[in-house]
């Protein structure tokens, strides 16, 4: 008996001391690179540039895994990382801008991808560039949960052969070019790991200054040259150089940790006017709204990947890769963030997983704000349509069909849209005003004429707020309107089962449609100089912001037509924010 249960022991023992061998050989691991000013024309596996940088690593990434066609960020550095690192856009965050030096930046209170994975026990590490304010000194990315952090805080480096790196709080001066010295720190750090990792690494490349890198990582032919009089072939120096640094890191992983790692590559905003290439416009590039400035390269690939060597053309964010690397480490981002803090990040796990996932995301939305200037603003778009929507001097809208004009140089937003352009707008409006919690009360349809001409529905001081009484008017009434019922409903699309708009002339109401259900008929006060209006109390309940309703009024006036009622256009109405 004592010989089994020494035997016993013993195999207790033996199992204590492989399990951690056991675990870390069968743990998953995610690897996400973020190239900086590195748009869809950077990457040869894209197609989008004339002349791209040579980059055969991150090609044969994307042939090897899956290339998001469609991936959006914001058009700065700074906002699109708090996106990646909160799964929130950037009017959630505060952070609409490059931050400068000495800004407040991220605030702690946000819950970070890092204290997401502390849930379960993954390991993390951020390398290379932070650039989310370090007003809390050397040690702001280690109090943002970051457990190890090695690299640069600012926006750039003053010279990639000589610049500040701070490491866990204790910054120092490193003559290691950047670009290699964040792949170094990476080596090291996943090679000292023996269980489930997360490893960010922030290359600065290909940020200015430009410069010509060390001459064994590229092949350009600089001789001669002037980065600020020929720009192009120092961005694309650095750019193969970041690409041949990828080469070294991934090539130097252990096959069974390479086996067991998702490799995730994108750029963190468009790539700069002065050395963006056609067919993108130079004008579109960096700091834009537009796509040039907002369309970047996403590669992922790894063991999460089913049936590799495919494209997505579905709409995808940077803010969801928040939420897709909790997904690939175990974890449900949306249960370990706090149910009142909005989330808008939605995983692209889906999508690696099967060829056939059909789009997640109806729309895309990307902003810019946080200092003065005319290209203030934000974007939302879907498949097809964008609308930006520029904000700093009164709001400018520019509605474009990505579809017939993918370079963005035909404003469609005017009097004279289509039909089918004005619904394009309106849906994008609609959209962008409730993800942003704004509101909104927008006309849309048709409405037909009495006597007076065709009634006109309203919302005076603009939409509904929580917590407050808002106005819908009925207006330009002719002298015998004697009343009007108002049609609030949850749809513009249906009512029942019955398509919307329905033409009204078979009901003695010829050129006029419904235009909205009608789960609520709400009587309105007898006209008064020719008009009505009734006030709606919204609740001052969280739940409600974004709510979005659509309401029609139907105004008796006698001989009008047969049925004596006419109708004014609908509203689309947004519920927003206090």
């Amino acid at each position: 008996m004592v010989n089994a249960v020494s035997r016993w022991s013993l195999l207790c023992i033996a199992w204590l001391a492989v399990a951690p061998t056991l675990a870390a050989q069968t743990a998953t691991n995610t690897l996400l690179l973020i190239a900086d000013d590195v748009g869809i024309d950077g990457i040869g596996v894209y197609g989008a540039g004339a002349s791209p940088p040579p980059t055969p690593n991150l090609d044969q990434l994307g042939r090897g895994g899956v290339l998001f066609r469609n991936a959006l960020a914001n058009p700065l550095c700074s906002p699109t990382r708090a996106t990646i690192y909160t799964g929130r856009y950037s009017f959630r965050t505060g952070v609409g801008t490059a931050l400068a030096p000495g800004a407040q930046g991220l605030a702690l209170s946000e819950h970070t991808l890092p204290e997401i994975l502390d849930a379960n026990g993954t390991r993390h590490a951020l390398l290379g560039k932070w650039h989310l304010g370090d007003a809390l000194g050397p040690s702001a990315p280690n109090q943002h949960g970051w457990s190890h952090y090695v690299g640069s805080l600012g926006g750039q480096v003053a010279d990639y052969f000589a610049w500040q790196r701070t490491r866990n709080g204790i910054t120092s001066t490193s003559t290691t070019y950047a670009t290699t010295d964040a792949v170094n720190e990476a080596l090291a750090w996943i090679s000292a790991q023996n269980q489930s990792w997360v490893c960010v690494v922030g290359f600065q490349a290909a940020h200015t200054p430009l410069h010509a890198p060390p001459a064994s990582l590229h092949t350009q032919n600089l001789a001669n040259l002037n980065p600020g009089t020929t720009p192009r072939p120092f961005y694309k120096a650095m750019v193969e150089a970041m690409d041949s640094e990828i080469g070294r890191l991934l090539g130097s992983l252990p096959s069974g940790v390479r086996a067991r790692t998702n490799v995730i590559f994108v750029g963190d905003n468009g790539t700069p006017r002065n050395v963006i290439q056609a067919p993108l416009d130079p004008l579109h590039g960096k700091g834009t709204l537009y796509e040039g400035g907002t369309r970047v390269p996403l590669l992922v690939a790894g063991p999460a990947v089913a049936t590799p060597g495919r494209e997505v053309s579905a709409l995808v964010n940077t803010a969801d890769l928040f939420a897709t690397i909790c997904e690939l480490q175990g974890l449900d981002a949306r249960a370990r963030v706090p149910a009142t803090v909005p989330l808008d990040s939605i995983s692209m796990a889906p999508y690696l997983a099967s060829a056939t996932q059909t789009p997640l995301r109806p729309v895309a939305h990307v902003e810019l704000f946080g200092f003065s200037s005319t290209t203030t603003g934000h974007a939302v778009r879907d498949a097809r349509w964008k609308l930006i929507r520029f904000t700093a001097t009164g709001a400018r809208d520019e509605l474009y069909d990505l579809a017939a004009d993918p370079q963005e140089q035909v404003n469609l937003f005017s009097a004279s849209m289509t039909p089918e352009q004005r619904a394009a707008y309106e849906t994008l409006r609609v959209a962008a005003a409730a993800l942003r919690g704004e509101p909104l009360a927008l006309e849309f349809g048709s409405g037909c004429a009495g006597s007076a001409g065709v009634p006109v529905l309203s919302a005076p001081g603009g939409g509904p707020r929580i917590g407050a009484s808002f106005t819908l008017r009925v207006a330009s009434l002719s002298a015998t309107a004697s009343g009007a019922l108002l049609l609030l409903g949850a749809s513009r699309t249906l009512i029942g089962t019955v398509p919307l708009p329905i033409e009204l002339s078979a009901f003695g109401m010829p050129t006029c449609q419904l235009h909205t259900s009608s789960e609520v008929v709400l009587p309105m006060p007898a006209p008064v100089q020719r008009a009505t209006q009734t006030a709606l109390a919204v609740p001052n309940d969280t739940a409600l912001i974004s709510v979005t309703f659509f309401a029609q009024a139907f105004v008796v006036e006698l001989l009008a037509n047969p049925a004596s009622l006419i109708v004014a256009p609908a509203l689309a109405v947004v519920v927003g924010s206090p």
